[in-house]
């Protein structure tokens, strides 16, 4: 169609003027709103305890009467022979099931990470000592090196973010070559390269980064500290090529060798306890009448004679050849 017929306009016009008969009885329209059956089903409200769930209901308001039974729910305590209801997902709690770390080993490297060891196991060592050339026990919280000395053949030892201190026992070895303890307790730099020293000659790679003994930007101090933390370090270990982040340069090591023994500050030695003394007994007086005043053989009084000799004071300063 382009346009509305003419015939039909009549005869709408003619069905909205005209009023239905007495027995006839209004049309409904085709398609009326469809109300609930017997056959559909019906959603009902669920109580879980506290916690009350009516979901999919078709609801346009909350129900009276399901209030009422809430509160009722609430009000009325359980049963003697009822158990109370538990929530569907309680929280669960850490079983023997969980995960336990264990450590991996992939040819000659071992590697136990965050199993919250506190030395090396003893297990451990005893039968993997012998073949393991680079060890990794990163992020626990071990403080003592014991059973180190197991591992005959170990080249690379990474020690970060642990527990250790100043007074480590390194486990000497003319193998190791790489050594990581960054993010740890060392304090005293002294001490700490003392003992790697002593501990391993044929050391190459240092790396001892947020340490109180290693001065830079992570414990707050400037670059001049850090560079004279470096010169010490590079003088006492004479065959490092890589010091923390950065690689060891010739005119660094040059340096380092003029400079390095005065670069760290002396500490004072811990001043060690003064004994008790004794408090000298207090002497009599001597009687008055033993010494009378005036006549005794001590005498008290000025003079005004003044010593020019060659044992004078002043003469002290004229050498012999003045004389």
């Amino acid at each position: 169609l382009q346009s509305i017929p003419e015939e039909k306009c009549e005869m709408e016009q003619e069905a909205e003027a005209s009023p239905p008969k007495q027995n006839e009885t209004p049309t409904e329209p085709q398609n009326p709103p469809t109300e609930p059956t017997e056959s559909d089903p019906i959603v009902e409200p669920t109580i879980n305890g506290d916690q009350l769930t009516y979901i999919g209901a078709s609801l346009q308001s909350i129900p009276e009467e399901k209030c009422e039974m809430e509160q009722e729910a609430e009000a009325s305590p359980p049963k003697q022979n009822e158990t109370p209801t538990e929530p569907q997902n309680p929280p669960t709690e850490p079983t023997e099931s969980d995960p336990i770390v264990e450590p991996t080993i992939n040819g000659d490297q071992l590697t136990y990470i965050g199993a919250s060891l506190q030395s090396i196991p003893e297990e451990l060592a005893n039968q993997h000592g012998s073949t393991i050339k680079k060890l990794d026990l990163s992020y626990n919280d071990i403080t003592t090196l014991d059973h180190l000395e197991k591992f005959v053949n170990l080249e690379s030892l990474i020690i970060d973010n642990n527990q250790l201190g100043n007074n480590l026992n390194f486990a000497p070895s003319n193998k190791l070559h790489t050594l990581c303890v960054n993010n740890n307790n060392i304090s005293d730099l002294r001490v700490f390269i003392d003992a790697i020293c002593k501990a391993y000659p044929n050391l190459s790679y240092l790396s001892m980064l947020k340490n109180p003994a290693c001065p830079n930007f992570f414990t707050g101090k400037d670059a001049t500290d850090y560079q004279r933390f470096r010169y010490y370090v590079i003088y006492r270990i004479k065959k490092l090529k890589f010091l923390d982040s950065s690689s060891i340069t010739a005119e660094e090591r040059k340096e380092a060798n003029r400079v390095g023994i005065y670069t760290i500050t002396a500490k004072p030695e811990q001043a060690k306890p003064v004994a008790k003394v004794e408090e000298e007994p207090v002497l009599p007086m001597l009687p008055s009448d033993l010494a009378p005043e005036g006549k005794g053989s001590a005498r008290f009084g000025v003079s005004n004679y003044v010593y020019y000799g060659k044992h004078s004071e002043g003469n002290r300063f004229i050498m012999n050849d003045d004389l």
